[in-house]
């Protein structure tokens, strides 16, 4: 599990007959979820093409979770964070996780530092206030209407503590035997 990309691939099918002349068209081709977007609202789908399959694997042990802060209900966040983590059966370390920023400049819209940072540690409240200190550390929020830049931060490594906490949670309550947050930890 270690190592695995986190997300499944992508598909996407060309148009028939070369439309745009890329003697690649009419052929699948796979990408990484980390790699399918390219920038706010881009993507690597190219005008002829259409993403026809996201295969996400469900894997024992884990569990995920949604954190956001926004100026009202249906609005655009002012910053989120959402965050899946499995466990290691033999010890409960961080086997694998997955952590992922919106609204706040995060490459790839991830905080693969943080993650890396992550695997093979003790899912402590310690490590994951860690782990958002990194993510907020590795963002490049912009201030506009929705809050300077320092609390778009600030909330990266708040939101992304919590949502760590409410996924190892999550990830415990599906093990038998196991049940609950890490103590301490508001959010869950």
């Amino acid at each position: 599990m270690p190592g695995r990309p986190v997300g499944g691939p992508l598909r996407g099918v060309r148009s028939p007959e070369g439309h745009d002349g890329d003697p690649r068209s009419g052929r699948d081709q796979e990408v990484q979820a980390r790699d399918f977007h390219t920038g706010p609202y881009e993507t690597v789908v190219r005008p002829c093409e259409i993403l026809t399959e996201f295969r996400i694997p469900i894997v024992a042990g884990g569990g995920s979770a949604y954190q956001k802060v926004g100026r009202r209900v249906g609005d655009w966040p002012v910053a989120a964070a959402g965050a899946a983590i499995w466990l290691d059966p033999n010890g409960g370390a961080v086997a694998d996780t997955g952590i992922g920023l919106t609204a706040v400049g995060a490459e790839h819209f991830s905080a693969a530092a943080a993650e890396d940072f992550l695997r093979g540690q003790p899912a402590t409240r310690e490590n994951f206030t860690r782990a958002g200190q990194i993510a907020a550390e590795h963002c490049h929020p912009v201030s506009d209407q929705r809050g300077p830049a320092d609390y778009k931060r600030h909330l990266v490594g708040e939101l992304t503590a919590r949502a760590l906490s409410r996924a190892l949670a999550r990830a415990r309550d599906s093990q038998p035997g196991t049940r609950g947050a890490v103590p301490g930890m508001r959010g869950t």
